[in-house]
């Protein structure tokens, strides 16, 4: 009887690949955020404004957001630890970049206040993957 082992090469991402998944990040991250933030919303139909509003934020936001930018990472297989957490960092930093962009010009919030939340999107993502 023989044994069938199968050995998954070690690979190390090249700049070309970490620029894709930094792109993950800003393209299907924030696609996927805003699209189950869309219909989320409707669903809390039965609360009040500033209760509907505070479920959303303190609640559906950050699983929705959470879950968003770790999915580009879904797929990976035979990765080191390190090149697991360099591609889970571009893939934070992608999404933070965006919604930094989004709070500034959109909304109209001090860059100052934003800028945590590229390091916090970063690590989350890193510490998640």
């Amino acid at each position: 009887m023989t044994q069938n082992n199968t050995v998954i090469p070690i690979h190390r991402p090249d700049a070309r690949e970490m620029l894709f998944f930094y792109s993950c990040g800003i393209i299907i991250s924030v696609s996927i955020t805003l699209f189950i933030a869309q219909y989320a919303n409707p669903l809390l139909v039965g609360f009040d404004t500033i209760s509907a509003t505070l479920v959303s934020t303190a609640v559906l936001a950050p699983l929705i957001e959470e879950f968003s930018k770790i999915f580009p990472l879904y797929y990976r297989h035979g990765e080191t630890q390190r090149s697991i957490l360099n591609l889970a960092i571009m893939v934070g930093l992608g999404f933070a970049i965006v919604e930094l962009l989004e709070y500034v010009f959109l909304l109209g919030v001090p860059i100052i206040f934003r800028l945590s939340g590229l390091f916090f999107h970063s690590s989350s993502t890193a510490i998640a993957a």
